[in-house]
């Protein structure tokens, strides 16, 4: 019998295409397991709708203390959680998780740290999305973490590549001075010292369940500042492939270790070239691109100045197909199949 898998999405948000990057990886993964014939089974938690996934069954439960109930009334195989590992204590079938950011994300409640803990003790597996964030999994829980990395969806990759492109530095994370967006206004100068005609494109995007106040007072900053242009951000994968396959560069200056990046990742499918600050996990984002130290806005612009001139159609080609060989889809898929049923086989 093909195997029978159960994931479960985050609280409060909807596994659908056009939400944030883990929703965006369970909807591939999901529809990835179930091309294999695996029987898969996706399920929304506290929020509106089933997920809707061609070959998935969707689900919907009120809350994550009904998870347990669906798995066992579904009699799956496996349970995939998701940033949720004290979901596998007393879960009724065995559990895997998978850990997508750093803690105190996957600590909950942030007074009970021990009940995370537990949990990942508890699992027949545990994943984590890089090198780095598996480091700090295997500190927390004393026990080997397996690596399963992200892909950028199909849409990214079948995008047109353009012949010619602006000279487009793009900003594509949430507006928040955490993910650099405070240090917009300086890289717009300094780059605009390098290449007058260029300009820094930046998506207004907050995370819809966990506003940040910074957003606001970020956007009037922004909007005032020279070489700066603001556009709607987190759209659809469609939508937000084009923006990417417009800019030359993409710039990702983090302020704090992210555990992955996958705008990096969706960038370099359009043949978009990324230039990152060198923190965490974001170095693992690169099959192509420039990782500068953290804080060092003179040594990004001249990256991003770099990387402006030398962009080229067949450049952009190359881009892509680099990005092909490490961060597809199917790529991703096989090793997060591998991990369920590695970690299964261990029960």
């Amino acid at each position: 019998m093909p195997l029978r898998i159960l994931i479960c999405g985050l609280e409060g948000s909807p596994v659908a295409e056009g939400t944030g990057g883990i929703e965006r990886l369970l909807v591939g993964w999901s529809r990835g397991l179930a091309a294999r014939g695996i029987e898969v089974h996706l399920v929304n938690v506290a929020c509106a709708g089933v997920p809707r996934v061609d070959g998935v069954a969707g689900h919907a439960v009120a809350s994550l203390t009904a998870v347990h109930a669906l798995a066992a009334d579904l009699a799956v195989d496996l349970l995939s959680v998701h940033n949720t590992p004290w979901l596998a204590v007393g879960a009724p079938v065995p559990t895997v998780v998978s850990l997508h950011n750093r803690p105190p994300a996957w600590i909950w409640p942030r007074s009970e740290p021990g009940r995370s803990r537990a949990g990942l003790a508890a699992a027949c597996g545990v994943s984590a999305v890089s090198r780095f964030l598996a480091g700090i999994a295997a500190e927390e829980s004393g026990r080997e973490v397996a690596v399963v990395v992200p892909f950028a969806d199909d849409t990214f990759f079948a995008e047109p590549l353009p012949a010619s492109r602006g000279p487009m530095v793009l900003f594509a994370g949430r507006l928040v001075r955490r993910k650099g967006a405070g240090l917009l206004p300086e890289l717009a100068r300094r780059v605009r010292e390098r290449a007058p005609a260029a300009e820094v494109v930046a998506t207004v995007f907050d995370h819809p369940l966990i506003p940040d106040p910074d957003v606001g007072p970020l956007v009037a900053e922004l909007a005032a500042a020279a070489g700066v242009r603001l556009v709607p951000g987190q759209r659809g994968s469609a939508d937000l492939a084009a923006l990417y396959a417009q800019a030359r560069v993409l710039v990702v200056p983090s302020m704090w270790e992210e555990a992955f990046g996958l705008v990096s990742v969706e960038a370099q499918a359009c043949g978009t070239f990324p230039v990152i600050f060198a923190d965490g996990g974001l170095p693992e984002t690169l099959a192509s691109g420039c990782a500068v130290p953290v804080g060092a806005v003179d040594r990004l612009a001249d990256a991003a100045a770099e990387a402006l001139a030398a962009w080229s159609p067949a450049g952009a080609r190359g881009i892509r197909a680099a990005a092909a060989g490490r961060f597809a889809r199917d790529t991703s898929t096989d090793a997060y199949l591998r991990f369920c049923t590695a970690s299964l086989a261990g029960v």
